[in-house]
């Protein structure tokens, strides 16, 4: 995602995600996660992998995930400047 300067000024960190799921996921659920990437991995599982910009946002994820019934492998969040 590209952010304005204002928003960075206001918010000086970003959440790098990445989410390994059990089973492959449908490339329309791009949209639903807000643009995160959706790769499908060989051994069947997926990727949801991004930037998100703020706490509120990587909450959603959580919330989206858990609502949507994904099954999730693992989770790796990483504070970074943005």
């Amino acid at each position: 995602m590209i952010y304005s300067e204002e928003e960075r000024a206001l918010n000086p960190y970003c959440w790098i995600v990445q989410v390994q799921t059990k089973d492959h996921l449908d490339f329309w659920i791009k949209d639903y996660f807000n643009g995160l990437e959706v790769d499908h991995n060989p051994d069947g599982s997926s990727l949801i992998s991004g930037e998100l910009p703020d706490l509120p946002a990587l909450y959603g994820l959580f919330i989206k995930l858990r609502d949507s019934g994904v099954v999730i492998l693992s989770m790796q969040v990483r504070r970074t400047n943005c």
